[in-house]
Parts: C-alpha cells; sequence; structure tokens
C-alpha cells in the first residue's frame, strides 16, 4: 500500500513512474494475488495495462505517459477479475475528470496543462481493492 503511494507522490511531483518502483510493486502484486486468489490470472493486468498501451500508441505518447502503461500493467496483476480492472479504469477516470475540473475552475490549471495520471490510478486501484466487490454489486 505504502509503495501505491509512493509512486503516486512522485508521479504528481515529477511526472515520472520510475522502473525501480514499478518492478517491487511487480513483485508485491505477484505475491498478493497468488496469496489471495490461490492462482494467477494476467487477465485483468492485460485489460489495464493493454487499455493505456493503445492510448498511448494512438497518441505517441502525448495522453498518457509510458510509466502509466507499466504501471497499469503492474497494477492490474493485484486484481483477480477483469470486472474490478474495468472498474479500477472506471473509477481512474472519474476521479481524474473532477479533479481537473475543479483545478481549472479554481484557475490552477489551464486546458492545455499537463497532469500526472498515477495517482488518480493508484487512488482507484486502492479503492477498487477495498470496495471493488461492493461496487460491482451495486452495478
Amino acid at each position: 500500500m505504502l509503495l501505491l503511494v509512493n509512486i503516486a507522490i512522485r508521479d504528481a511531483r515529477t511526472q515520472k513512474i520510475h522502473d525501480l518502483h514499478c518492478g517491487a510493486l511487480l513483485l508485491f502484486s505477484v505475491l498478493y494475488h497468488v496469496s489471495v486468489y490461490q492462482s494467477f490470472t494476467l487477465l485483468p493486468s492485460l485489460i489495464i495495462g493493454g487499455f493505456f498501451l493503445v492510448q498511448w500508441l494512438l497518441s505517441k505518447g502525448q495522453w498518457i505517459g509510458s510509466g502509466d502503461v507499466e504501471l497499469g500493467f503492474v497494477i492490474g496483476i493485484l486484481f483477480g477479475d477483469p470486472q474490478q480492472a474495468i472498474l479500477c479504469i472506471l473509477l481512474s477516470y472519474i476521479l481524474g475528470a473532477i479533479c481537473v475540473m475543479v483545478l481549472i475552475l479554481t484557475g490552477k490549471k489551464h486546458r492545455k496543462d499537463t497532469i500526472a495520471f498515477g495517482p488518480f490510478l493508484v487512488v482507484s486501484a486502492i479503492l477498487t481493492l477495498f470496495c471493488g466487490s461492493s461496487l460491482l454489486a451495486i452495478a
């Protein structure tokens, strides 16, 4: 959990996600996944990482950074269900949109400014891990 928070804070400050942090998160994610689900599936990882990879390729890195793609693949390993992966993506965009609207309305950011996406992905991953089953049951 602290590693995720560390990644989010560093990305918010520098707009960079370091490979070393993603590597450590990868190791933790695999251990977590196997201990919780008693098996291993890459489908949630492929859903999140693949979704961001397509955006990165289509925009030539303008819409989303390569660190977000890597982080998406690694965070996806935390989930045992493809629905959780889709929920995580959805939540990250909702949180990001709300935050960006507030920043623009308060004059702290402008439409053309860039903003780190990693923090929204991290917060949505944490929300999905702790509340995902309840949120999916509502839907």
